[in-house]
């Protein structure tokens, strides 16, 4: 038989590769739309949280402070008044009057029984007890106070501030709207904790009679509002808990820093402005403070300025360049210090509610599409979304140190652009470099940062 040579067929991968390219494509498209998808549904679920904050905060801040009069009545010797520790205390008194009389005397029940070292521990933790109790309390009530915390963040997490609400009987989170109290052992540590219950049943009951009659669905989203965080329907306060959260002197609550103390801390630690004074309320003294314009000087404005006869005259003031300002070095030395002690791990919180209430709200003079870009985030909303409490993450610590910047250049222009330093701008030099450069650019018609002091 005669070799008959195989017949090759040449057989194009490339539709093949086309397909696996738009596979693939698609799988990267599917994947960026579930991100997406995810990130917005993230940052509704972090506006949902913070309107409900907010409602608390509201609530909270309206209703009689009668902690000490009807949540925890102070205790008198071994007598206990009314209230959730008189229930917690229930029997103790007896059981301590039988431990005594088994440990104690010359021929004690303990030692026949052979379990005295038993027992006098349980006399002595019952006998501590009530000073741990009321320690704890202390503690707690004066933690759960956030009445004279000014500008608080809504996006904290928010079972302090419900619980803060229950001992208030605040309105919405009284015993009739499923809410309640109570002290409990702590069978792992053996210690006492606050315990804070939230009864769907008897909220959705309460919700009844609601007048205007609410929906099914609008009773299930007020419902999933009044749950603690994560749908819990209970939260507890240990001695244990309140120690880790405030430890290093620290609180429940954040206080969002006073940007304008930072601001006054630099103004007063550089030579943009010497001399300059505040008042005990941070703002600016009248006629305190100087700085020398040349150093910051972009160009000059015309304005007009009448005779005695009413003649119209054209005169120049200077207009700040906040790059020069940006650029200053005392200026950056002192933000620096300043950035450093917010990126400390313990100022976290701080760092956060700075974020939250006051840089990402500002209005910056900035392309955001490009300052997102830069910053990593896919859009200015992503940029400027809410941050949790929690760890900052590296791409997060680079945008507040940008916007924190740039919130002090903002401010040091608008003060100089004030009519406090009017003066500064409207020297004879200037006005003289004004009428030297007429037909250039120098002259500067409109301008938003000069627009911004005004």
């Amino acid at each position: 038989m005669s070799y008959t040579s195989p017949r090759y067929t040449y057989i194009s991968k490339q539709s093949a590769f086309d397909q696996l390219r738009q596979d693939a494509t698609q799988a990267g498209k599917t994947i960026a739309d579930k991100q997406a998808a995810a990130d917005k549904l993230k940052r509704a679920e972090a506006e949902r949280k913070r309107k409900i904050n907010e409602s608390r905060l509201a609530l909270g801040r309206g209703a009689t402070q009668k902690y000490l009069n009807s949540v925890i009545e102070n205790s008198t010797g071994s007598e206990f008044e009314k209230g959730a520790i008189s229930e917690y205390f229930k029997g103790t008194g007896k059981r301590v009057g039988e431990l005594v009389m088994a440990t104690q005397g010359t021929n004690p029940q303990c030692e026949i029984d052979k379990n005295c070292d038993e027992l006098m521990e349980e006399l002595a933790r019952l006998q501590q007890l009530p000073a741990q109790v009321k320690t704890l309390t202390e503690n707690m009530l004066d933690q759960l106070d956030y009445s004279d915390i000014k500008n608080i963040d809504p996006n904290q997490p928010g079972n302090y501030f419900l619980a803060a609400n229950i001992l208030k009987g605040a309105t919405g989170t009284d015993p009739a709207s499923g809410y309640s109290y109570s002290l409990r052992k702590n069978e792992i540590t053996g210690g006492t904790e606050w315990v804070f219950k939230f009864d769907e049943a008897k909220a959705r009951e309460s919700f009844k009679n609601a007048k205007p009659p609410m929906t099914e669905e609008e009773i299930n989203e007020q419902i999933e509002a009044m749950k603690f965080d994560g749908g819990a329907t209970e939260f507890a306060i240990n001695s244990e808990g309140l120690e880790s959260q405030t430890r290093n002197g620290g609180s429940l609550f954040i206080d969002t820093p006073e940007i304008t103390s930072d601001i006054n801390e630099v103004y007063a630690d550089t030579q943009l402005f010497g001399g300059i004074k505040f008042d005990d309320k941070g703002n600016l003294v009248p006629n305190s403070g100087d700085f020398d314009m040349s150093r910051f000087l972009k160009g000059v404005k015309p304005y007009y300025v009448y005779d005695d006869d009413g003649k119209k005259i054209l005169s120049y003031e200077g207009v700040v360049d906040k790059d020069k300002i940006a650029n200053d070095a005392a200026f950056n030395i002192q933000i620096k210090r300043k950035l450093e002690e917010y990126l400390k791990p313990e100022n976290s919180g701080e760092m956060t509610a700075l974020w939250n209430m006051t840089l990402s709200g500002h209005s910056y003079d900035w392309d955001e599409n490009e300052i997102a870009k830069e910053m990593g985030f896919e859009t200015p909303e992503d940029m400027r979304a809410a941050w949790d409490y929690g760890e900052i993450t590296p791409k997060m610590q680079e945008a507040f140190k940008k916007y924190y910047k740039q919130y002090m250049v903002d401010d040091a222009a608008k003060t100089m652009n004030s009519s406090s330093f009017q003066r500064y701008r409207r020297t004879s030099d200037i006005r003289n470099l004004g009428f030297a450069n007429q037909d250039t650019d120098f002259i500067i018609e409109n301008d938003p940062v000069y627009d911004a002091g005004e």
